[in-house]
Order: structure tokens, then C-alpha cells, then sequence
């Protein structure tokens, strides 16, 4: 039925008081039927609740629910209960009887109820948000109560099978602006004029004062508060009948990006209800600043005269809304995906027979639209099975959302740029929901997809086959996963799921979005070999992480992210050829699976390291050819920000097999010697971590904070290595297994420190000679051993003599005087073969000896050469005179001053090279062992020459 229209612009002509009653009959009209819809899809004690909720606030008695005093704000502005509310009220309490209370008494302005409640898209499971509406200046004790008042009711409608949230609102300081105590589905004041768009088009009245908005013409939103102080002030309403809470125009720019920032953390998570929300938004910012509101056209309907129901339903409005501007934009692929979302919202299956009820209101209301939207028969069948869909359709159907959702983040970022009002507060939660975006959405190398984001409630499949394919059945994929039991059979290609290079990444992902689960049939169907066991993987895969997973904390954000949990899957693909005697294993705990047997082979063949990070991405990374070194340095790269304490957890499997134990317990060893080394505190930053593998040596190191490891074929090029100078005192750190019965293992025991150590071992007639300088770079050496003071004599008068120099020369030494301690420590073997440190307080012995001093000095000649010049005594010997000939005049000078003409080897007791410096060592300056080296090349010479004069 058509009714008149009503013009109420010009109110300083004065107004039709008739007209302002006519249009409270139609806004109650609407009212009503709102809330007959309401009580309709609710259960009867479902019903009782609404129909004695005002008279709940109205009084405080104890035989009612929510009392807590009798000085609680009560008393609802207006509100007398009828006889059925004062009926109902005696199936809650037979005690209660009314008593009226005063006007002066009524602390309660008013009560709505708002959302998708009485709407098309109300469903069983739709809470109520109802606005509680307070008079202004009650006390903090008073609000307390109220609040309490309102939490015991919402807990006795919870007892009826209703979900109630209250929320306390000042009409005056929401009005002004203030934040207001709404929940995190509103996100509080920042979304302030678009929350009141919503109420006013969707909130149901439910007793007090009606909101003075009603009776302000949509034409006059823009001045809507000179309209409303008209109204109240010229008495064409009292101000006691009605309650205030604003206009809905002028928008401010910052609400459409805070409330488009809101609706897509929420649409990560829940898309279908957000791409409605966003694209409502995208037209209203498209429109602005002169398009109306739907809560102004909503109101301009009604001033019209068209009271249909169904055309006035808030969610129907908005629906109408996006189709007009898409069909505007001829952006048909997107109309098609919200009409999805619609239909969905509505959660009415046409296709689904009626089993005997009446046929709602919202399914008439849906045919009538699918059939405007021409959506063939198959089509809707198709989508009223989406509790069925399957990985297949629900990827398909993700993408389209993701699309959308990512779409709405770039309209949304272009808008905020486009307004140039710069807020530090939106630019950090655009970065935020950026991140979340890239979290949830992007692809990146071995990153597991998410592809059910709500979409279907059971992705699981009776069935799955792994299937390893050859190279000329596939050139670009090495496994492929099907939803279809193999048994080696051939398999239809429309069963096939997902292809990968390798089987690890395709069963994490099957498991992380749940197709892959306990009641799974399931078989890995390699290329050579027989199958490979799965339960003892999925056991792995339910410790590594837990599904579903709980949602990511907002802070989480706000910093990169960090590994939490790490699954290593060993051996999956293939096994090591030789098969171990478990009786040498039983005998010998001891074995080293990284260097198993006399061929030193490396048990480990390939492994799978799958992160779970703090932004709940969960990235795969298998290897084949070197795998535990880039495992490791993978795991490294992801820790590199962690603390001790927030290292993640680590679990490791390996492929059942008689050595499964040997390397699970040897990988646990290992990462806990290697977490210890780089995260306790303990050590330097720029420690290097040693260990044996497959008979080789490998170390790891981090440069800026990042880990890099080195590689050695064998332990000559591993010391050479370790000879090198350093930037800064460098720790080394050996793997408990790692030459556990050298010398070496002992000597990096000890406690890093500045002063320059000195090891020897005596092997009958030969020392071997271990040396760590004052940045522990390590210099190594064997040289015939007569006695202990013959060998540490000069050696020890060689090292202060360096330390002198330096201090002379190092603007460094001038805090520490260039004093660094010389320690001397004997290399002595234990009972169980290996060694230990045993230090030895010789210095006082070595400096009182007296003994021949043969001195080096370094200098640059004319091509840049180094060449030296040697001092024995006072007599000098210079290499730019007597070119190689000077050792063997140097070795016959001392013969000479020898009683017997010994030979026993002759060693440099001073060298002087800071004329090389520069040609030596041009970035950090030159250590004691450049000195040590050329020590040592020199005496080679001299002693070669004394051999031979």
C-alpha cells in the first residue's frame, strides 16, 4: 500500500504536528513488524525473554533475574508494562508483584536492539546486541551495577539458548564524540558515524524514549543539529519523549579506512560476512561526501510513503546498494560473488525440500531473487552443497574471496592516501593488516596455503595417494597427491589434488588444512621402493602442531615474525644403502650418525624442515643434496631473532628403520649443543660452531646477524681455516662429538679468554704445538721436542717480544698497556683416550734462562716485496744483499757460536714487522699469527740451512 508523502524540510515555515505523528506510526509500523519477525524465529522461552527484558530494567526486585540492589539505576523513560508482560513476569517469579515507580526515578532512557536480528539474515545462531541506554552523569557505582545488573541477565538469557551483549550508552557523550564501551565488533568511537548508520537502519525499539532522528527529514541531514534544536526548542517534540544520538552525515574519511581495516581482520578469518561489509564501505567512499547513507535512505523511504517490510530489510538495502554500483561499473564477476555471500547469509537452501513447515518469509524473499539473478538449477545445487565441497571447490571459491578481500585492502590504502589526512594510528594498522593480509594470502616458496577460510565444515577425504611420478611422466612435478586410493593403480585425474616436488610438502599441506585425518586411507607410493609408512608421521605432524589453530594475537604483527614450532621429517624419501649391526650399536652408544663406520658415511640422506611461525604461516623446505647443512642454516635464518627462552620447539622424526633411534637422538643432541652455543649468552656473537659430517667439517658462524656455514674437506684445511686472522676475539665451539679424542676437543673446553694460549703435546720425539692468539686464531704446528724449556724458551721470548711491538704500534693497547697473559698448558691423555689441559706455571722459569736472540726485521723493497733482514747477535744479515743465501750464512753463524757445532734446530726469538703491515693485513691490522706464521717460515728456512752447511 502506497501512502503519502511527507515534506518536513522547511521547518522554520513551521511543521504539520499531524505530519511528525503520522511518521512515528510508521517508524513503530516498522517496529513492530521487526520485531514479530523476531519473536517468530525464537523458541518460547526465547520470546518470554524479549517480552519481560524492559520490565527487567524497569524495577529492581529480588525474585527477578539481574538484581543486585535496590539502588541500581532503573525506571525506563515512558515505560508503563502491559498486562501480558506482567503475565509472562509470573512464569519467571510467582513471587513478583509491580509497583509503579515515580518519573524521577527513571534512570533508563531507552532500549534497542540491533543487527541482523528480525532481518533476512537472521539465523539461529545470531546474537543480540542490545543498547542500554542510561541517563547522563550516573556515578562510576552506579554504572558498576547497572553493568553487573546487565551481565546476570545476559547469563539468564544464556539459560534460554540466546546470546546477549549489553552495552551501556550515554546518548549526550556518544553524540559529542566520546569513545563509547561498545564491543570489539564495533571497534568503539573510530568508527563512530558509520555504527550509528547501522543502528539507525537496523535497530528494533524495544521501550523508552524513540530516537529524535526519526523525525529530521533525510534532506537535512547535513544540518541535522540546528533541524534537531528546532524541533526540541520551538516544543514540536519533548525533549522527554525522545533520545538523541546524532546525525549520520559527513562521514570523516578516517572511518571508512578504520572500519575497512576492521572488517578485513575479520574477513581472514570469516570472508563471506566481510566482502558484504567492505564492499558497502567501497560504495560509500566512492559516493562521498554527497551519496547518502543507507540509514538516510532507509528514512527517506519511509518519509515516502513505501512501507513494504521486505524492501526496508537492513540487509536487503545493503545487498540492493552493491548491486546497483557494480552493475554500474560492469563489474559483473564481483556481483556475482556477493550475491554468493548473500545467499549464504541468508542460510536458506532452495534446493532443499521443506520437510512439512511453513515456508518463511526469507526463502520467499530469496526465490524472488535467484530468480532475478538467473542462476540455473545445477548452479544452485552446486551451492547449496557447500557444507560438501571438497578441496577442489574450496580452492576455486578462496581465490575469489582472497581476490576480493585484496582488492577492498588496495581501495582501501588508495582512499587513505587520496585524503592526505596522515594518521600515525592508521598508518600502523594499515601495515598491520598488510602483514595479516601477506600471512594469510600470499604465496611464497614452500609456504603451506590455507584454503579453507570458513568456506566448508570438513575437508577431510577417505582416501589419499601420494604418488611419485617419473621424469618423463612429469617434467615439472616429482609427487602428486590425489583424492583416490592408489594402491599402484592408475588414478583419475579429477581426483588430483595438488602437485609438489617433493611428498613432505604435499603431506603438511594435506594435514594443515585438515584433508589429511585419522580416518584417512593413505599411501606413499614412491618411484622405487615399497610404500612409506605414515602413522608415525601424522603422530609427528599432531605434536608438531595442533589443529585447528588458535588466532594469531594482534601484537603478534606489530614485529617480524618468529618460529614457534619446527618439525624435522628425516629420511623420508630415501634410505641410507648400508643397513647398521644393532648389536654394534647396542655395545657402542657412542656411534656417530653424521660419521657411521670406518667410511665415516652420514646416515642422513634428506630432510623436511617445516616452520609454524608467529603469524601462523607454516613454510616447508626440503633437501636432498647437502640437506642437514641447509636445514640447519634454513633453521638458523628463521631463529636469528630469538631469545633462549622464545626459541621454538623442536620436534624430529625420521622414517621408521633400525637406525631411527641412533639419528633422532643424534639430531636432538646436536641442535641442543648448537641452541646453547649461539642463544644461552654464553659465547660471542661472532662464535664458530665446529662439527664432522660424512668425514668432513663444517662450521657455522653468524655475519650481521645472519648464520653462515663453511665447509672443509678434511682437518688439515679445517686448521688452515682456523689460522686465518679475525676481526675481533672469536670463540670456537667443537659438537661434543666432533673429534671427541683430539687434542683439539680439550683445548676449546677451555673458557674463552684474551690471553695467548699455548698448547703442546709431546709424541715421543716430534710436539705438536697449538697456539691461540690474542683473537684466538689458531696457529699449529709439529717441531722436533728435545726438552720442555728448549721448546718454550724462545717460543715465550718470541710472543712478548710481538705483544711489545704492539703495544707500541696499536692505538688499541693503550688502555691495556698491550699486557696480554702468555698461558702454557700440556696436552695430556685420560684413560679414555681422549685428552685434557693441564696448565703449567713455567713463565718465571723461562725468562730467568739466558739464550742466543736471533732477531727478523721486515722491510718493503722496490717491487713491493717483502724481504727481511736478520739479526744474530750484533751481526746483521740482509736478504736485499744476499738475496736466499742469507739462512745459509745465518745457519753458519750460529754453528759458529756453537760448542760441537750442534745442529739442534734454531728458532726466531724477535720479529719486527711493522714495515709490512700494510702488505700484510690492509682491514684489520695484524695479529700475533702473521707473526707466528712467518716465525714459522723463516726458521723452516734456517733450520733446512743448518742441515745442510
Amino acid at each position: 500500500m502506497q501512502h503519502h508523502k511527507i515534506h518536513n524540510e522547511h521547518i522554520d515555515q513551521g511543521l504539520d504536528r499531524k505530519s511528525l505523528t503520522v511518521l512515528k506510526k510508521r517508524f513503530l509500523s516498522i517496529n513492530q513488524q521487526r520485531l514479530e519477525r523476531t519473536l517468530d524465529a525464537l523458541l518460547e522461552r526465547q520470546q518470554l525473554f524479549l517480552d519481560v527484558l524492559p520490565l527487567l530494567f524497569h524495577v529492581n526486585h529480588p525474585a527477578l533475574p539481574g538484581y543486585i540492589s535496590n539502588d541500581t539505576p532503573a525506571g525506563i523513560s515512558g515505560f508503563t508494562p502491559d498486562k501480558q508482560i506482567l503475565k509472562n513476569i509470573q512464569r519467571v517469579s510467582r513471587s513478583f508483584r509491580y509497583q509503579a515507580i515515580t518519573k524521577s526515578r527513571r534512570n533508563i532512557h531507552a532500549l534497542f536492539m540491533m543487527g541482523s536480528i528480525g532481518t533476512v539474515g537472521h539465523t539461529s545462531g545470531s546474537d543480540l546486541d542490545i543498547w542500554l541506554c542510561h541517563r547522563p552523569g550516573l556515578g562510576e557505582k552506579a554504572l558498576f551495577e547497572l553493568q553487573q545488573k546487565a551481565k546476570q541477565i545476559s547469563d539468564w538469557a544464556a539459560d534460554q539458548g540466546l546470546e546477549v551483549h549489553f552495552f551501556l550508552m550515554d546518548a549526550e557523550r556518544f553524540r559529542s564524540g566520546e569513545s563509547s564501551p561498545l564491543s570489539s565488533e564495533s571497534s568503539g568511537s573510530a568508527q563512530h558515524k558509520l555504527l550509528l548508520d547501522e543502528f539507525y537502519r537496523t535497530a528494533v525499539y524495544l521501550a523508552g524514549r524513540i530516537p529524535l532522528w526519526w523525525f529530521v527529514p533525510a534532506a537535512c541531514e547535513k544540518h541535522y543539529a540546528d533541524y534537531a534544536h528546532t524541533l526540541l526548542s520551538k516544543r514540536f517534540i519533548r525533549a522527554a519523549d525522545v533520545i538523541d544520538f546524532g546525525g549520520t552525515a559527513d562521514t570523516p574519511a578516517d572511518e571508512f579506512v578504520s572500519a575497512g581495516i576492521w572488517h578485513l581482520y575479520k574477513g581472514i578469518e570469516s570472508p563471506y560476512k566481510s566482502v558484504l561489509k567492505l564492499l558497502l564501505l567501497e560504495v560509500y567512499a566512492s559516493e562521498a561526501p554527497d551519496g547518502p547513507t543507507l540509514a538516510q535512505s532507509f528514512k527517506q523511504t519511509i518519509y515516502d510513503g513505501h512501507l513494504d517490510i521486505n524492501q526496508l530489510d537492513p540487509y536487503l538495502m545493503v545487498y540492493l546498494r552493491i548491486e546497483r554500483y557494480l552493475l554500474q561499473a560492469s563489474q559483473l564477476r564481483r556481483l556475482d560473488l556477493v550475491r554468493r555471500c548473500f545467499y549464504f547469509k541468508v542460510n536458506k537452501p532452495l534446493t532443499r525440500a521443506l520437510t512439512g513447515q511453513k515456508k518463511s518469509w526469507q526463502r520467499r524473499l530469496l526465490e524472488s531473487l535467484v530468480i532475478n539473478w538467473r542462476w540455473h538449477k545445477d548452479q544452485l545445487q552446486f551451492i547449496d552443497r557447500r557444507r560438501f565441497w571438497k578441496a577442489p571447490q574450496v580452492i576455486a571459491e578462496r581465490q575469489l574471496l582472497v581476490n576480493e578481500l585484496l582488492n577492498s585492502y588496495r581501495f582501501l590504502a588508495d582512499f587513505y592516501r587520496q585524503t592526505h589526512n596522515i594518521s600515525p594510528r592508521l598508518n600502523k594498522e594499515l601495515v598491520i593488516l598488510g602483514r595479516k593480509l601477506y600471512a594469510a594470502f600470499e604465496r611464497t616458496a614452500g609456504k603451506v596455503e590455507w584454503i579453507n577460510p570458513s568456506i566448508s565444515p570438513d575437508l577431510g577425504e577417505e582416501a589419499l595417494t601420494f604418488r611419485e611420478l617419473s621424469q618423463t611422466e612429469d617434467s615439472n612435478h616429482s609427487w602428486k597427491l590425489y583424492a583416490q586410493a592408489g594402491e599402484h593403480k592408475p588414478l583419475d585425474p579429477y581426483c588430483l589434488l595438488k602437485s609438489s616436488r617433493h611428498v613432505a610438502e604435499l603431506i603438511i599441506w594435506s594435514y594443515c588444512n585438515s584433508i589429511l585425518d585419522s580416518r584417512t586411507y593413505c599411501t606413499i607410493e614412491p618411484l622405487n621402493g615399497p610404500t612409506i609408512p605414515l602413522p608415525a608421521l601424522l603422530h609427528a605432524l599432531r605434536q608438531w602442531l595442533t589443529l585447528p589453530l588458535a588466532n594469531v594475537e594482534h601484537r603478534n604483527f606489530s614485529q617480524k615474525p618468529f618460529p614457534v614450532s619446527v618439525l624435522l621429517v628425516v629420511n623420508l624419501y630415501q634410505q641410507p644403502a648400508e643397513e647398521i649391526n644393532l648389536t654394534t650399536i647396542e655395545r657402542n652408544p657412542h656411534i656417530d650418525a653424521f660419521n657411521y663406520g670406518p667410511d665415516k658415511k652420514n646416515l642422513i640422506e634428506d630432510i623436511s624442515l617445516a616452520v609454524h611461525n608467529s603469524w601462523n604461516e607454516v613454510i616447508v623446505h626440503s633437501y636432498e643434496k647437502r640437506s642437514l647443512l641447509n636445514a640447519l642454516l634454513e633453521y638458523l635464518r628463521a631463529s636469528s631473532n630469538c631469545s633462549h627462552a622464545s626459541l621454538p620447539r623442536l620436534i624430529i622424526h625420521c622414517r621408521e628403520s633400525h637406525y631411527q633411534n641412533l639419528i633422532q637422538q643424534r639430531l636432538h643432541r646436536f641442535f641442543q649443543q648448537l641452541t646453547a652455543c649461539f642463544y644461552s649468552g654464553l659465547q660471542q656473537a661472532n662464535t664458530q660452531f665446529i662439527f664432522s659430517l660424512g668425514g668432513e667439517f663444517a662450521s657455522v658462524q653468524f655475519h650481521n646477524k645472519q648464520p653462515n656455514i663453511q665447509t672443509w674437506k678434511n682437518y688439515p684445511q679445517l686448521l688452515q681455516s682456523l689460522a686465518k686472522p679475525y676481526d675481533s676475539l672469536t670463540s670456537i665451539v667443537l659438537d661434543h662429538d666432533t673429534l671427541a679424542n683430539h687434542p683439539l676437543h680439550a683445548i676449546t673446553q677451555l673458557p674463552l679468554t684474551e690471553a695467548v694460549q699455548v698448547f703442546y703435546l709431546q709424541q715421543h720425539d716430534k710436539v705438536d704445538i697449538y697456539i691461540f692468539d690474542e683473537r684466538n686464531s689458531l696457529t699449529s704446528y709439529r717441531q722436533t721436542f728435545e726438552n720442555r724449556l728448549a721448546l718454550l724458551r724462545p717460543l715465550h721470548r718470541f710472543i712478548r717480544s710481538v705483544l711489545e711491538r704492539q703495544s707500541l704500534t696499536n692505538n688499541d693497547s693503550l688502555e691495556t698497556f698491550g699486557v696480554y697473559p702468555v698461558e702454557f698448558y700440556e696436552l695430556q691423555q685420560d684413560d679414555n683416550r681422549g685428552y685434557h689441559c693441564q696448565r703449567q706455571p713455567i713463565t718465571k722459569d723461562i725468562s730467568s734462562l739466558s739464550f742466543f736472540n736471533v732477531q727478523a726485521i721486515a722491510d718493503i723493497d722496490d717491487h713491493g716485496e717483502i724481504s727481511y733482514s736478520i739479526y744474530c747477535g750484533q751481526q746483521a744479515f740482509h736478504a736485499l744483499e744476499q738475496g736466499e743465501d742469507i739462512f745459509v750464512r745465518v745457519a753458519k753463524y750460529i754453528l759458529s757460536h756453537r760448542q760441537g757445532k750442534e745442529r739442534y734446530p734454531c728458532y726466531i726469538t724477535d720479529l719486527d714487522l711493522s714495515q709490512a703491515q700494510m702488505a700484510l693485513e690492509q682491514k684489520n691490522g695484524i695479529q700475533i699469527s702473521h707473526y707466528l706464521k712467518i716465525k714459522q717460515q723463516l726458521e723452516a728456512k734456517l733450520n733446512h740451512a743448518l742441515t745442510i752447511v
